[in-house]
């Protein structure tokens, strides 16, 4: 046998017979990876904290901060959607109660005589009305079903339709005095209603506009209605309402405050009485029965509707006790502020900005351009009527995100959002003026607002 052919046999032979393996390279393959290892838990001990008794600044006990208790909105609890168009109405599962609270707004409008139907002019601007509906809520407590019919505005010509539109409301600077007054006086506060007030202004041009859906006339579906009243939507509608209450205050004795328009005053035998503005609402503020006579004369003009004891203005939730304290806070407000911009769940925080937020810079100009769909103007807009109604220690932060309003970014959008969740954790916070404290400096503070109230008067 030659060498080559031995060679070849050997090599079947080993092809041939299996490969053998040791016992613990078999048990290596069967028996599955070992766990690995982890760590065992170690005992986190808490941080030590102070136990001392935290105690408010003396300098501040006549500007406080006061936790107010709060309750949800009866419109979330309730869960009463509130339609948006006629048809979500008609079927909504609350559709009697809109439908007859729809058809007495139209009574109203018909009684209240505020347009007459003509046949449709040629080349007339016509304008659009619709439908709004929303439950009446105060303090937090739903009242009632409320609809309301408004033209659209929004397609008003200026120079036709309409010219002037601003029309005065009380500053809260002079609505706290107001109230300090009051306090020092122990004088009542009484807020009163206008039942549908722009309605009792008239029209000052000539403006058309479409029967309200629901309520066309039959055999007259081609005419239009010739507005005689100022309805609710006109862009110089609250102007013309603010117009006709002046002429019948100032008719009544009423002078108005030269550095506040939104502040009228008169004297009853040498009683102070005052009376804020607010487009249709209004609070009488001195002593009870000169109150009541003030209140029996503007009946006699206007439709009114007492509201009692002052507890809801300008957005703010009022507590008024002439014996001991004033305090407003904008719980509601900052509800809505959080379902607006979708912060209901937002974690809290204890400071509404940071070291860092102090140090916020421009954003560039690409950035920037990337996050204009943000709402951060809107957003630092409600901000900033929290901090002149309620919440003055958001100034700062909110004096830093209004230097961004045109070159904000990531960054910026960011830093306003951490006010929301300081507001979170906060929301029942508000002023208080204590009464009985403030008397102790009445030569240092109290006389002088009381000065100031009287030189605006």
């Amino acid at each position: 046998m030659s060498p080559a052919e031995a060679n070849s046999d050997n090599q079947e032979q080993e092809a041939s017979e299996p490969v053998q393996t040791s016992e613990s390279e078999e048990s290596l393959e069967d028996k599955p990876p070992p766990p690995r290892k982890r760590h065992l838990p170690v005992e986190v001990k808490s941080p030590r904290r102070s136990k001392r008794a935290r105690k408010r600044s003396t300098r501040l006990k006549d500007f406080v901060a006061s936790v107010l208790s709060s309750s949800a909105s009866a419109t979330a609890t309730m869960k009463i959607q509130v339609p948006k168009s006629w048809k979500e109405m008609m079927a909504s599962a609350q559709r009697s109660k809109w439908l007859e609270a729809t058809k007495e707004e139209f009574l109203a409008q018909q009684e209240n005589e505020t347009w007459i139907l003509v046949p449709r002019p040629k080349n007339a601007h016509i304008l659009k009305c619709r439908w709004l509906w929303t439950l009446k809520e105060n303090d937090l407590r739903m009242l009632r079903f409320k609809a309301r019919l408004v033209v659209l505005g929004c397609f008003e010509i200026w120079g036709i339709d309409f010219d002037e539109t601003f029309a005065p409301v009380v500053r809260f600077e002079t609505l706290r005095l107001v109230f300090l007054w009051a306090g020092r006086t122990k004088s009542v506060v009484k807020q009163f209603d206008f039942v549908t007030a722009f309605l009792n202004a008239p029209t000052e041009r000539v403006i058309f506009m479409e029967q309200p859906q629901g309520f066309v006339k039959r055999g007259f579906e081609d005419y239009v209605c010739l507005l005689k009243k100022s309805i609710y939507g006109l862009r110089q509608a609250p102007r013309n309402w603010n117009n006709t209450l002046h002429k019948v205050l100032v008719e009544f004795g009423f002078r108005q405050s030269y550095k506040d328009e939104g502040l009228y005053w008169i004297r009853i035998e040498g009683r102070l009485v005052l009376l804020p503005l607010y487009v249709d609402d209004i609070l009488l503020v001195g002593k009870e029965e000169d109150v009541d006579f003030v209140d029996k004369e503007l009946t006699n003009r206007f439709k009114m509707k007492c509201l009692g004891d002052v507890n809801y203005l300008l957005g703010l939730q009022i507590q008024y006790d002439p014996e001991t304290h004033v305090s407003f806070r904008q719980t509601k407000y900052i509800q809505d502020i959080m379902a607006k911009f979708n912060m209901e769940s937002a974690y809290p925080v204890r400071i509404p900005m940071t070291v860092d937020g102090v140090k916020l810079a421009d954003a560039s100009t690409e950035e920037h351009e990337r996050c204009l769909k943000l709402p951060y103007r809107s957003l630092v807009g409600c901000l900033h009527y929290l901090v002149t109604g309620s919440r003055p220690e958001l100034g700062t932060a909110v004096r830093i995100l209004s230097k961004f309003l045109n070159k904000y970014g990531v960054y910026h959008w960011r830093a306003a959002k951490r006010v929301l969740r300081y507001l979170m954790g906060s929301q029942e916070m508000g002023l208080q003026f204590d009464f009985k404290e403030a008397r102790q400096y009445t030569l240092r503070s109290t006389r002088m607002q009381i000065l100031h109230l009287k030189a605006e008067i």
